[in-house]
């Protein structure tokens, strides 16, 4: 297919998602301009997506993706392995989707991200999903934007004795690059990134790191930083400047949030403003779980501000968050949503809800003289 051709195809596609949500969001985008925290109203238990560990979130052009690890079962050397469930929301959750299965398996949570700028038929964007295959290695999919799935191809990361990971893959998309980083069996995090359909992995590892849990990713103000939680349970975080040289890059501790988790934290992009298509309306969020709730907090250049919570406000499975924001067309206008992705406790367990954090929309001027 030529390039005008995949260019005319996105486009179309895009414009039948840009249509189907304003069907949807005309019903609600007045609603939303008051929306400022979590409302629990609008919180919603994500139907078949059922997980034996925490979901993973990402955006493609306008449309969040979920991963999860769905039914298990065992490997031939009696390992226990999960299929790799993902969902699309077009308006509205579609029907779960599978990568093939057993050929393709994880032993715990997916990780997702997406590499690009989501522009009107560019095709520079791409969303990535990778996970821990019973090989030890971290896999990964390609998102194929004809058929809205993922690719059934399944390369690993890399193959050395540095790629052999302990427990679920993190990942984070810049404009260019998709970077990945993974924990070892011996208690090291080791990373890499992928440009121009090729990995480079990093032979050092991240410094002054001792962990058992698996870390989280996020590209925000020109630097990669990581989250780790250590031995007593605490969140660390660490950046290093982009671009990344070719020796690695090199790591800086941050403040930390005053927080303990036993499980992976999440980071990623959100909002607290009420206009967040205005200059820094963007931030850097972490997201725990403590047992109970899930706590966030933002981050201020040189400081963690507790963002108003705690999510949710029924009973927990202790997993891993996600996080993901979006934006939605409406007939005039445009909704902004920051969301939190979490696994449910009580009679819901271990079902996959998707609740909004923060909402807004903006509204031009000229639409008021809209017939």
């Amino acid at each position: 297919m030529k390039a005008a051709e995949k260019t005319a195809t996105r486009f179309d596609a895009t414009r039948v998602r840009a249509l189907k949500r304003t069907t949807i969001s005309l019903t609600f985008a007045l609603a939303l301009t008051a929306l400022a925290l979590c409302d629990p109203a609008l919180a919603q238990v994500v139907s078949q997506a059922q997980t034996s560990a925490g979901p993973a979130l990402t955006t493609y052009v306008d449309t969040p993706i979920l991963a999860w690890a769905g039914v298990s079962g065992q490997s031939a050397d009696g390992q226990t392995i999960h299929k790799l469930a993902y969902k699309i929301n077009n308006g509205a959750w579609e029907a779960q989707q599978f990568l093939p299965y057993p050929a393709i398996n994880t032993t715990a949570g997916p990780a997702l991200a997406t590499v690009g700028t989501p522009v009107e038929g560019d095709l520079s964007e791409t969303a990535y999903m990778a996970w821990r295959q019973d090989d030890g290695f971290i896999h990964y999919a390609v998102w194929d934007y004809l058929t809205n799935t993922f690719s059934d191809d399944d390369p690993s990361v890399c193959d050395g004795t540095i790629c052999e990971a302990a427990t679920s893959p993190a990942l984070a998309g810049s404009n260019t690059t998709l970077y990945a980083a993974w924990t070892t069996a011996a208690g090291k995090i080791q990373y890499a990134s992928y440009e121009d359909s090729s990995w480079t992995v990093y032979t050092a590892d991240v410094p002054n790191v001792s962990t058992t849990i698996a870390p989280a990713l996020a590209v925000y103000d020109n630097s990669l930083f990581l989250a780790w939680v250590d031995q007593t349970n605490h969140i660390h975080i660490e950046n290093a400047a982009l671009p990344l040289p070719a020796t690695g890059g090199t790591w800086i501790s941050q403040p930390a949030p005053s927080a303990t988790t036993s499980v992976a934290p999440a980071l990623g992009i959100g909002f607290y403003v009420s206009e967040p298509w205005k200059t820094n309306g963007y931030d850097l969020f972490v997201a725990w779980n403590t047992g109970s709730v899930i706590e966030l907090a933002d981050w201020a250049t040189t400081a963690w501000n507790p963002f108003p919570g705690p999510v949710p406000p029924g009973p927990l499975v202790n997993y891993s968050p996600a996080m993901n924001t979006y934006t939605q067309p409406i007939s005039c206008g445009t909704n902004y949503w920051y969301n939190l992705a979490f696994t449910l406790g009580g009679s819901d367990a271990t079902e996959v809800d998707w609740t909004p954090v923060n909402g807004a929309t903006d509204v031009p001027p000229f639409c008021a003289k809209l017939p």
